[in-house]
């Protein structure tokens, strides 16, 4: 249920896209469609006149594409809030496009719908989950670890005269947490709520039995000891920026001068997601290394990009390509998750405006990149300091007078507005570097 709100946020996101595009592209094909006529009339059939036509068929096959994309989507939202009135849940175990391969046999490569059935069969017993407690032998009473290696599973009673009581497997270990797993079914005496004498492993432990075609997989999951935390603001922080192929850190002081920025490469386009997985997890690695030299927190920005991602279709080939590309939430999550192994603390902080203030307060002042300006930006705020004052003068004239009344963050949103609308990149970094 909490998915369907998220689903019916997104296509009402993507509808509100679809027809701001229909709406701007509509506009130009009017306009396109004027200039074709202008020129019919004067029989100026040159090539300007055949660019222009070409330029007007390509707006309408894509203004039709995009209407009939937006009735789909407007009859899916209807279907959805529909669902999520009547609290209709569509939930297909084993996957929908295996359902549907029942009625496409001969297309599917099925030769009768038993075959296929034994397919949909295998998806939907494909995985089991048995959840444990710390009051249960070994930490769980269905899946049983010892101390030799042995896991022993208990059978349904539907299945005794065929396999008996128990299923067991000899000299079990598992590549990875081990030492986890022996910690976590060494026993203990302690007592129940009503004060009598029972024995209690460490932790519970729950289990995970998937298939594949290779065979059975299982992944154990207990509870582990959270360290200390290890850093403090008080010696200063390491701001990270993340973009689209590169990570840029920058460590600060105690007093919030920038010490060192670094840029680590962090390639992640035409690669597969367990490449740029692999790839997150070493970049990861590294900055918590640093950070547990340096003994300073991570400060990282606060972002999302769900709401942005799910809009791709209306926005150019080029940003389409940088934020589909843009793995922040993998990133951030997995150096959250790793951070708290090693006791580091991971600071969030709000991200608007960092790279304007950045440029604007330090990339000159101190000689960092524009990417690194801003990572010092993202430190300063994880360490409590209060954001910097603008500067007008020099880049924006009179502009001062016009936002001079405004709160200092909505000063920056205006300076920010104001520069990206009139100049390109280049000439931005140009301007910006002169007030400092």
């Amino acid at each position: 249920m909490e998915l369907n709100k998220l689903h019916l946020s997104e296509l009402e996101d993507r509808i509100k896209s679809i027809k701001k595009f229909i709406d701007t592209n509509t506009e130009k094909k009017a306009i396109l469609h004027k200039k074709v006529l202008r020129l019919e009339k004067t029989n100026s059939f040159s090539q300007k006149f055949y660019k222009a036509v070409k330029q007007y068929r390509n707006i309408k096959f894509l203004l039709h594409q995009k209407n009939r994309k937006l009735t789909n989507l407007e009859q899916k939202l209807v279907t959805l809030k529909d669902d999520i009135d009547s609290k209709k849940i569509r939930i297909c175990f084993g996957s929908k496009s295996l359902l549907k391969k029942q009625f496409n046999l001969e297309e599917n490569k099925y030769a009768s719908h038993e075959d296929w059935r034994k397919d949909w069969i295998n998806a939907r017993s494909s995985q089991y989950f048995s959840v444990g407690s710390k009051d249960e032998s070994s930490g769980n009473q269905t899946c049983t670890y010892n101390d030799s290696g042995e896991l022993r599973i208990r059978v349904a009673d539907r299945f005794k005269k065929r396999y008996g009581k128990y299923i067991v497997y000899e000299n079990i270990k598992f590549p990875y947490g081990q030492e986890f797993i022996d910690n976590a079914i060494r026993t203990y005496m302690g007592t129940t709520q009503s004060g009598k004498p029972a024995k209690y492993v460490n932790s519970a432990i729950s289990y995970r039995f998937n298939k594949n075609k290779y065979g059975w997989y299982i992944s154990a999951t207990v509870d582990r000891n959270v360290p200390d935390i290890i850093t403090s603001t008080r010696i200063g922080a390491i701001g990270i920026d993340m973009n689209a192929g590169f990570v840029n850190s920058c460590e600060v002081d105690r007093f919030g001068n920038p010490l060192k920025e670094e840029k680590i490469p962090l390639n992640m386009y035409n690669r597969s997601s367990d490449q740029i997985t692999a790839s997150i997890g070493d970049v990861v690695k590294y900055i918590v290394e640093k950070t547990i030299s340096t003994q300073k927190p991570i400060i990282i920005e606060d972002l999302d990009f769900s709401r942005k991602k799910a809009i791709l279709g209306e926005e150019s080939k080029k940003y389409s390509r940088m934020l589909s590309g843009f793995a922040y939430s993998k990133f951030k999550e997995m150096l959250k998750a790793r951070a708290v192994k090693y006791g580091v603390e991971v600071i969030e902080v709000n991200p608007a405006y960092t790279s304007v203030i950045g440029q604007m307060k330090f990339m000159k002042r101190y000689g960092l990149s524009s990417h690194g300006s801003a990572a010092c930006v993202i430190a300063r705020q994880g360490l409590g300091f209060k954001l910097e004052e603008p500067k007008y003068d020099s880049i924006l004239g009179n502009f001062r007078k016009y936002i001079s009344h405004k709160p200092l963050r909505s000063r920056w949103a205006s300076i920010s507005f104001s520069i990206k609308k009139k100049h390109s990149f280049n000439d931005r970094i140009e301007l910006l570097k002169l007030d400092c």
